[in-house]
């Protein structure tokens, strides 16, 4: 038979067994499985900021590839009005030079238009230069305005 010495030595044995197991229990956690399980956890965290940090950068390049797009035909829109304006002064230019010079009336006005009405009225729409067509032309005002429809 046991007596209650034996009984209470045997519940603190017990007792004792079950605090030292859950102190075995609580020391593998934190010495083994907490470490790995946060390298894990640091490893799965740096693999989805690279696929966000990737998705960031393909979007950022969509978006540049985009802007280089509209940049590209608004330099294209400009170029090619620049070429009809172009084309224009020097239709104009070579109108001008071809209208033989008349003398005068001489019973006429003192002073006569010698540029046909057609010819200035397309001279004062599209600006008439002072300098030489092959001298080189200053930047335009309006090169980054897309054109009016």
């Amino acid at each position: 038979m046991m007596g209650p010495l034996d009984r209470f030595n045997l519940a603190a044995a017990v007792v004792a067994g079950l605090a030292i197991g859950c102190c075995m229990v609580g020391a593998y956690g934190v010495f083994f499985a907490l470490p790995a399980a946060r390298e894990d956890g640091r490893k799965v965290e740096s693999l989805a900021n690279a696929e966000r940090l990737i998705e960031a950068t393909q979007a950022a390049e969509a978006d540049r590839a985009a802007r280089q797009t509209k940049i590209n035909a608004i330099e294209a829109d400009y170029a090619r009005r620049t070429a009809e304006q172009e084309a224009r002064l020097v239709s104009l230019e070579q109108a001008l030079q071809e209208k033989p010079d008349e003398a005068p009336p001489a019973g006429g006005a003192a002073c006569r238009v010698f540029v046909p009405r057609r010819v200035s009225n397309e001279l004062d729409r599209i600006g008439r230069t002072s300098a030489a067509p092959s001298a080189p032309r200053p930047a335009q005002p309006d090169a980054a305005v897309p054109a009016r429809r």
